[in-house]
């Protein structure tokens, strides 16, 4: 209650803050039990994300770790940085590319339509390597003999015509 008091004090009455700033709202996820992953979004948030659904962050950190958290850490330093305006050796006042960047580091684009403003990074694949489906439901991978990259393709869909 208090904290919703000084949130509403200090930022929707003074509405240049909120305009002029970009929050962020970052949760834990399923371990942190203190604070559920659904009161982590606010209306107020320009945007928010659990920690697994950022791009480069695989752990699922409870609420105390959540700050050293080094693979979180190194996707917030990248997202500073990147906003380092390099002419003026400080961060960037150009709103739109302080969005893109946030976007680009916090919001994973993991749905079957791709969103054409999501920056993605080119894969190189080797002319050489095996693709291999493997349809079933329940699998294990247990093969010494492979000498070359193998690539697994697992259908995300289980409809049979995949309209990929």
């Amino acid at each position: 209650m208090k904290t919703n008091m000084a949130w509403d004090e200090a930022i929707n009455q003074h509405k240049e803050i909120k305009q002029r700033k970009l929050l962020i709202s970052i949760g834990s996820g399923p371990r942190d039990i203190l604070i559920p992953a659904g009161l982590t979004s606010s209306s107020d948030s320009h945007m928010s994300a659990l920690t697994t659904s950022i791009p480069g962050v695989w752990v699922t950190p409870n609420h105390v770790s959540m700050v050293w958290c080094k693979q979180l850490v190194m996707v917030i330093n990248r997202f500073l940085f990147d906003i380092i305006d390099p002419k003026k050796e400080q961060v960037t006042e150009d709103r739109s590319v302080i969005v893109s960047k946030a976007t680009q580091y916090f919001q994973a684009n993991r749905s079957m339509i791709l969103n054409p403003q999501t920056t993605r990074n080119n894969v190189t694949m080797q002319a050489d390597s095996f693709w291999y489906e493997d349809n079933r439901r329940i699998y294990q991978v247990t093969r010494p003999q492979i000498d070359r990259t193998t690539h697994l393709m697992i259908r995300l869909v289980s409809f049979p015509q995949n309209r990929f």
